[in-house]
């Protein structure tokens, strides 16, 4: 099974990662870190604790969610030992709009789901 949420579904898809052992992978794109709007939500986490393989997918130019939430949650994924990718999409605004990232973007999620599921 696997999750993919972008912003605050990939918050969500983050919580359900590490919630339910049967995710085998998850992609979590242009999502927030922890905040006070999170309403007890503590995806971080809750991420650390998944064996899934995790992709993390963050917009270049995102107006709504900074470089440093994509650090956070890679951070905790490093020191669990959790298999994951960090991508950027440079020039990117947080929906992806522009083609041409909109493209990349799911060039990359759709690799990673294969990769994950094939092994």
């Amino acid at each position: 099974m696997g999750v993919v949420g972008h912003s605050q579904g990939g918050l969500v898809a983050a919580v359900a990662a590490g919630r339910d052992s049967r995710v085998r992978v998850a992609a979590v794109l242009a999502a927030p870190a922890e905040r006070e709007y999170t309403r007890g939500l503590r995806p971080i986490a809750e991420l650390s604790r998944t064996r899934a393989r995790v992709l993390l997918v963050y917009a270049g130019a995102d107006e709504l969610v900074p470089p440093q939430d994509a650090e956070r949650y890679a951070s905790v994924l490093r020191q669990a030992g959790v298999v994951h990718r960090v991508v950027t999409i440079e020039g990117a605004d947080h929906q992806f709009t522009a083609p041409e990232h909109r493209v990349r973007m799911l060039e990359v999620l759709t690799d990673w789901v294969r990769s994950s599921l094939a092994d």
